[in-house]
């Protein structure tokens, strides 16, 4: 879905670009064809920002299937720190995240949507971490995205045991956070 909403948002911006070099071309033609076009430029801009909220809304849902999960992973990671550094320093950021990890997301997506140096900002970090479960995790199992966030092994599932403090760690975690609530 948040793939899909990418995607999108790259068809409308070149419909927009398409759309605007015509009216500027039939600009030069008449005075009638710029009334025309403005209704369908405006009708074109109101169903953009349609889009955009229904966009914002699924990336809203997703974020709130995870919330619980990335706030206790982050916890175990970095105490919720976005400038923490792991002391091999390959890991950074709130999740910390490492660069292939970067290069991967950017795989799914198929473009470079993130840089190394998000890694440092919270949100995308959390938009990573969404990227990454939906496409290796998208039955949202939570066992599954703890061990899968710790390994990076797809089949994290089929090994449990080199995950298991981990796993402890950010359950438990987890476990505070919802008697919290």
């Amino acid at each position: 879905l948040l793939q899909d909403g990418k995607c999108i948002n790259l068809v409308i911006s070149k419909i927009v670009r398409t759309f605007a070099a015509k009216i500027r071309f039939q600009d030069r033609i008449t005075k009638k064809g710029i009334k025309g076009n403005m209704k369908k430029l405006i009708t074109l801009f109101i169903l953009i920002v349609i889009a955009q909220i229904r966009l914002s809304a699924a990336d809203l849902e997703l974020e709130k299937k995870w919330a619980q999960v990335i706030d206790a992973i982050s916890r175990v990671e970095s105490e919720g720190n976005p400038k923490a550094v792991s002391k091999c320093g390959r890991y950074v950021g709130y999740l910390q995240i490492s660069q292939i990890l970067v290069r991967e997301c950017n795989r799914i997506i198929g473009r470079q949507e993130f840089t190394n140096a998000d890694r440092y900002d919270k949100q995308k970090s959390i938009d990573m971490f969404i990227t990454y479960m939906e496409r290796f995790n998208p039955e949202g199992n939570i066992e599954k995205a703890i061990r899968l966030w710790n390994s990076g092994d797809r089949n994290c599932m089929n090994h449990k045991a080199s995950t298991d403090g981990y796993y402890r760690r950010v359950m438990n975690k987890f476990s505070v956070q919802a008697t919290m609530e």
